[in-house]
């Protein structure tokens, strides 16, 4: 991978070479995120929920969590306490480890509200859509069997940017808040740094782009495992 990068340089120029870096970072990011989700549905027969829940059904952890060992991140895992809540005594000293893992890198250049200067909480650039229609309703979620609509067009998990949602945070983005027309700048929403929008993984693994400017009904034909709706090639 080295050599491919320094012949990458050596063939479009130092200043170009940065320009060219920021484009396949998050991407490199989008598909590992991808590639661990699937490969816990290749494990557990289903993908992760959204966040598993105590005997009352509050959400207490998140898909992000359950993930880490799939990302390479078995000793975090082993550090968090599922006993207790994600921003409870003993998980609060993980906040600040997970690294690059959840974080667009080309949001990074342009926000300073990854690392809160109180808690020292790290946001999420990367989000499920929960819903009765979509992978994940929250406390359960579907199987790759499940999606009958094209995997290529189906959401697995979106970019949200300036989320304002901790990693470790159970929440994600709720199917009803994708309209654009519904916005609301107190929540988050699918919605990216990149030059063509926001970066997604599909539920086929690969890595899409979707439009800033995107309709809403595309959004919500894009959420759903079964719909059935048309889908424009984006």
């Amino acid at each position: 991978a080295l050599d491919v990068l320094r012949r990458l340089k050596q063939c479009v120029g130092a200043a170009r070479f940065v320009h060219v870096l920021k484009c396949i970072q998050p991407a490199a990011i989008d598909f590992r995120i991808g590639r661990a989700v699937l490969a816990y549905e290749a494990e557990h027969g289903s993908f992760p929920p959204a966040a598993t829940a105590d005997e009352n059904g509050n959400p207490m952890h998140s898909w992000r969590v359950l993930i880490l060992p799939y990302l390479d991140r078995q000793d975090l895992y082993d550090m968090y306490d599922f006993d207790e809540a994600w921003n409870g005594p003993g998980n609060s000293l993980l906040a600040d480890q997970i690294g690059d893992i959840y974080r667009c890198p080309s949001e990074e250049e342009t926000a300073d509200h990854w690392l809160d200067e109180e808690t020292g909480f790290l946001d999420t650039s990367y989000m499920m859509i929960v819903g009765p229609n979509t992978i994940t309703d929250g406390p359960s979620a579907q199987s790759l069997s499940d999606v009958t609509d094209v995997p290529y067009d189906t959401f697995l998990v979106v970019e949200t940017g300036q989320s304002g949602i901790h990693w470790m945070d159970p929440r994600d983005l709720a199917e009803e808040q994708i309209a654009r027309e519904s916005y609301d700048p107190a929540l988050p929403m699918i919605w990216g740094e990149h030059f063509l929008g926001a970066h997604a993984v599909m539920c086929d693994g690969s890595i899409r782009n979707v439009s800033n400017s995107i309709e809403p009904d595309q959004l919500k034909a894009m959420s759903t495992i079964g719909g059935g709706e048309s889908v424009w090639k984006y």
